[in-house]
């Protein structure tokens, strides 16, 4: 045959064909010699082809081709399915691309140049739809493969050549029918194989010694092999259930803790996955609690499926996990994992818990809200739920003796500041996590105990008054918040109000009240006890240290001479 598509987007299929399709879109119809090509297909602005259910042979063509051969949203629309072919929201292809679609049977494929669309399994179906003579209604219609099925109705005039219509669509073979090849020019390490999660899609990309031929970026579903000048990679899933697993000795009907098995998807294909159940001799002891597994599992993810033991009998109770899927490409395939347990009679063992609950910090003070994190408590008998209580050491001097504290009952407790927070002030904290496990064994837990509270680094004294007259001490005046363990007293000169000249640190250490007081110290250190006249900067900071002071709280003063 001779096909020239000329100007537009056109098809070649071999729908019905009775042999093995052979198309190569490289094929020009002139200029080649007669006795190498005379008994083969050639085509001219040809931009997409189709087999149909053998083995076919189809190939594209490197372009350039005119820009009005590109495929537009009508075009898109005109075929029935192409849209999910080219891609959701595209509405448009270029014509220096090509469509190539094997479909049943184990096909051979080259997109050769241009970024092209190759799959294994669709393929191009063309059908004329025509009134259907033989009801009584003028409306119903019937679809037929060839002219020959409507010729007798059109030369007898019952039908109207003019209701004669072309219907086009793109149909899916089942997959696992057959192996589709898609050849590419250069090596292995030429390209880049980029997997689409969870679907049969990849990218394919001739990235590195292109030269002067190359493959582009295909877009490339449904195939099992790719073929490279120095090696053939095999494409599908690969299904890895890991590991067995072995419940600890069980009371009859008492459930244990969930035991976790993965699927882990090793290949470059997705993994459709048909059933995960429960099969063997005693499947009524073991039971599916939870499964992250879908219908499809990406190439390189993996998902979980936990697994509780219950004994209906004394004794060994087996059974297997059993995944069916389609792993090497093979549908139907299945992957087991044993699952094994013991039933006991009488009273169930306890098994201590593993892991502590853990203060999120260390190190509290006032104001601040504690919380308590129980991630690493495990226990092979169950978990049940917690119950909280915080505790506090009974005084600021004690750091060894705990007691409860009263309604402190949640995962968090919140360090009060004023006259409630004070008396946390110097105290350590801990917290006793409690609950009853699955074979109803009261367990209790508690964390490490924290540093001593201490007050927020923001305090800060409020009401501050300062007097300074020449040849008398500084008198210094400010409220204290309760707390408070030590005040800084820093004094500058400042001659012209913008610089310091000298400085004199003064550090007090205050005994923390529960309520904040007013306090009234005389600056009798030499240096200060005679001040010259002058203007002076009298700065004021407390806190629970000397490390942990706050803001500074300051006043001007003058000294007359």
């Amino acid at each position: 045959e001779r096909d020239a598509g000329i100007t537009g987007f056109d098809w070649v299929t071999h729908y019905r064909d009775p042999q093995d399709g052979e198309s190569d879109l490289a094929l020009p119809i002139a200029l080649l010699p007669a006795p190498v090509v005379a008994v083969r297909d050639r085509f001219t602005d040809v931009e997409a082809v189709s087999g149909w259910d053998l083995n076919d042979d189809l190939n594209g063509d490197s372009g350039p081709h005119p820009a009005n051969n590109d495929l537009s949203a009508a075009g898109i629309a005109r075929i029935a399915g192409l849209q999910a072919v080219v891609g959701t929201g595209v509405t448009s292809f270029s014509g220096d691309r090509n469509i190539i679609l094997g479909g049943g049977g184990s096909d051979t494929m080259e997109g050769r140049g241009g970024d092209d669309i190759i799959d294994g399994d669709k393929w191009l179906k063309v059908q004329i739809q025509a009134p259907d003579q033989s009801t009584p209604s003028t409306t119903d219609t019937k679809l037929v493969d060839s002219m020959a099925a409507v010729r007798d109705d059109v030369f007898s005039g019952k039908t109207d050549p003019g209701t004669l219509v072309i219907k086009r669509s793109i149909e899916t073979t089942p997959a696992g029918v057959g192996v589709d090849k898609v050849v590419y020019s250069g090596a292995r390490a030429d390209y880049d194989i980029t997997p689409n999660l969870n679907s049969t899609e990849m990218t394919i990309a001739h990235v590195r010694n292109v030269g002067g031929k190359p493959d582009g970026t295909d877009t490339v579903r449904n195939v099992e092999q790719l073929v490279f000048t120095d090696q053939t990679v095999t494409i599908g899933p690969n299904a890895l259930l890991s590991p067995n697993r072995t419940f600890a000795a069980r009371a009859i009907n008492t459930t244990s803790p969930a035991q976790s098995v993965s699927l882990t998807n090793t290949g470059n294909g997705p993994l459709a996955i048909s059933s995960i159940a429960v099969a063997g001799t005693s499947l009524g002891d073991f039971a599916i609690s939870t499964n992250t597994c879908g219908a499809t599992l990406g190439a390189g993810l993996n998902c979980t499926i936990n697994v509780t033991f219950r004994p209906t009998a004394a004794g060994t109770r087996t059974a297997v996990l059993r995944a069916t899927d389609n792993s090497s490409n093979v549908p139907g395939s299945i992957q087991e994992v044993i699952l094994a347990g013991t039933g006991t009679i009488g009273p169930p063992v306890n098994h201590p818990p593993t892991g502590l609950p853990v203060l999120v910090d260390q190190t509290p003070q006032v104001g601040q809200t504690l919380q308590v994190n129980t991630a690493a408590i495990a226990d092979v008998d169950g978990l049940g739920l917690f119950s909280f209580q915080w505790q506090q050491t009974t005084s600021a001097g004690n750091v060894a003796t705990f007691a409860n504290i009263t309604g402190a009952t949640n995962p968090s407790l919140v360090l009060a500041g004023g006259v409630t927070g004070i008396a946390t002030v110097g105290r350590r904290f801990r917290v006793r996590v409690s609950y009853t496990d699955g074979i109803g064994t009261n367990e209790a837990l508690f964390t490490a105990a924290s540093a001593r509270t201490s007050l927020l680094p923001n305090t800060t004294v409020t009401g501050l008054s300062v007097r300074a007259k020449s040849n008398a001490p500084v008198s210094v005046a400010a409220v204290v918040p309760a707390g408070a363990r030590t005040m800084n007293i820093s004094v500058f000169r400042m001659p012209t109000g913008r610089s310091v000249a000298a400085r004199k640190l003064v550090g007090i250490a205050l005994r923390p009240t529960p309520r904040s007081v007013r306090h009234t110290f005389k600056l009798t250190e030499p240096k200060l006890r005679h001040l010259k006249p002058g203007y002076y900067q009298v700065e004021v900071r407390v806190g629970a240290n000397k490390q942990q002071l706050g803001p500074a709280m300051t006043r001007t003063v003058k000294i007359n001479g």
